[in-house]
């Protein structure tokens, strides 16, 4: 017993040590950064999602939510259904009529899928639930919502307005997670296939200069031996123009290429991030057997601190502070489970932020010779302006840059997801 206690404590020691070391790494990563020239241009409107929610920032106006009508709606039925039945919460009526009670509710979890611009007066975006979806059109001057689509089974992901603003790229995703992209004309609202087949196709968007030339991020899709989905590394792919034909621009078993994005001088832009295969190898096994007494003894602790604020209303534990948001402990980010509490403990910063995920994952400009450059890292999402300004989140902020210049901030929050910069006004589209 004495030996097993010393090997955890030496077990215990080692990590210690080793993210001391990592954190002295980061810092001087980004002390390092900081001798590039700062971004000093102007930074374009945006919207982002976070935590399922859309928010919008322009040039000169602060952060504001963007509020659907048909979502505000939805939420008013559900309240008043509350009220209505708000005497039968805690009784014996209540608990034999829970799940008849809940299937008839008509309560649905909408939340924000998606969203991109269509111009700087109106907004696209997806709303979705676990049984239908929705795409919108929303004047943020008038707040005049239009209804495009509404369907059962629907999902879009992955907005992308084309060059010429008629149509809409989108990754369309089925329950048996087949993800394929398709393209949906303003309109006439029909909708056409690009891809087919069983692959996650997603991030689709086209190339100035090129049309009917669409990049996108693939991965073949298939099962494990327990019946679950297992996915391969993310590769960049694009439909070649006039033949239909798929062609591979960038791919490595070893990494995950991800969210591809043409920037207005023909560079490609992506994300890259080390790939992780599924699976129950010896090491998990292994660390489950040595940690397994440490989770009994936790297990027991909840167990009895339950019954205590049961029968006394105090809790075993005299800790204080605001709790993290159970919910947003463990979240898919590009289609990665990661844990944002962990993350704001281990010390990972981009200019004093917290980051999301770790440094491997990095934003790539790839020139049209071949020549790649790292732009960023600590990347979670990021859009691509028409003057080529660089917009991209950590998970917990969004920074402005420019190629050659450090990144500065421009807003803070939490769990960011997609961003989407808002179009120049009188700007062209670029054509290479």
């Amino acid at each position: 017993m004495i030996r097993i206690v010393v090997l955890l404590g030496l077990v215990l020691l080692i990590a210690w040590l080793l993210r001391q070391i990592w954190r002295m790494l980061a810092r001087s990563e980004a002390d390092g950064a900081t001798a590039l020239p700062r971004f000093g241009g102007r930074v374009p409107g945006l919207l982002f999602l976070a935590n399922g929610k859309l928010y919008r920032r322009t040039e000169d106006q602060p952060i504001e939510e963007v509020v659907s009508p048909f979502l505000e709606d939805i939420e008013r039925r559900q309240e008043r259904h509350q009220e209505l039945h708000a005497w039968k919460q805690g009784t014996a009526f209540a608990t034999a009529f829970a799940a008849r009670r809940q299937i008839g509710t008509g309560e649905r979890d909408l939340r924000f899928a998606a969203a991109v611009f269509r111009d700087a007066d109106h907004l696209l975006y997806f709303l979705s639930d676990q049984g239908a979806g929705g795409l919108f059109e929303l004047n943020v001057r008038t707040g005049e919502e239009r209804r495009l689509l509404h369907r059962q089974n629907l999902s879009l992901e992955g907005l992308r307005l084309s060059n010429d603003g008629r149509e809409l790229y989108a990754a369309r995703s089925a329950p048996n997670g087949v993800a394929n992209i398709c393209v949906l004309n303003l309109e006439t609202l029909e909708i056409r296939d690009l891809s087919t087949g069983d692959t996650s196709d997603r991030f689709p968007c086209d190339v100035p200069g090129q049309p009917g030339a669409v990049v996108f991020q693939s991965s073949g899709l298939g099962r494990g031996p327990e019946g679950g989905f297992l996915y391969g590394p993310a590769s960049l792919q694009w439909i070649v123009p006039g033949r239909r034909e798929l062609e591979t621009i960038i791919e490595d078993p070893a990494f995950d290429y991800l969210q591809p994005r043409v920037a207005p001088n023909g560079n490609l832009l992506y994300l890259r991030r080390p790939y992780e295969g599924a699976g129950y190898g010896h090491g998990q096994a292994t660390l489950d057997v040595l940690l397994l007494p440490f989770r009994l003894l936790r297990a027991l602790f909840h167990y009895l601190n339950f019954f205590s604020l049961m029968y006394t209303r105090k809790p075993l534990t005299s800790a204080s502070g605001q709790p993290f948001n159970e919910d947003a402990k463990a979240l898919i980010v590009q289609g990665r489970r990661l844990d944002a509490e962990a993350a704001l403990k281990s010390g990972r910063q981009v200019l004093g932020v917290p980051s999301l995920v770790p440094a491997s994952w990095q934003l790539f400009a790839r020139d049209p010779q071949g020549g790649t450059q790292v732009l960023a890292r600590h990347v979670v999402a990021f859009d691509v302006a028409a003057d080529g300004t660089v917009l991209y989140s950590n998970g917990f902020a969004v920074f402005a840059m420019q190629p050659g210049q450090a990144p500065i901030l421009v807003l803070r929050d939490r769990l960011i997801g997609e961003l989407a910069v808002q179009p120049q006004a009188s700007a062209k589209v670029p054509t290479g």
